[in-house]
């Protein structure tokens, strides 16, 4: 856990498989569901995108052999997302 507030927090987790659906199904199935995730928690209508980054990616080039290693730092509006407060529910219609 690289930091908490209030209910969210921004984790670093690290994948064996690579899948991201394994990330967004076990954590929502622990009742942690991924800030923006439309799918498998809630669609938050300020987020643009699913706030789910991969900070490092590694593989073996299928030619050369060679380990490849990409980076990328973790995007500064995931921070403002940890510290944004949290959604309102959806507000159920009148039926009259």
């Amino acid at each position: 856990m690289i930091k908490t507030v209030g209910e969210r927090a921004l984790l670093e987790i690290h994948l064996l498989t690579g899948r991201k659906n394994q990330i967004r199904v076990h954590l929502a199935d622990e009742g942690w569901p991924i800030v923006g995730d439309g799918k498998y928690g809630r669609k938050i209508r300020d987020n643009k995108r699913l706030a789910l980054h991969a900070q490092e990616l590694s593989f073996d080039h299928p030619y050369s052999g060679k380990r490849m290693t990409f980076c990328a730092p973790v995007p500064a509006t995931f921070h403002k997302m940890a510290a944004a407060p949290a959604p309102e529910p959806p507000k159920k219609k009148d039926s009259r």
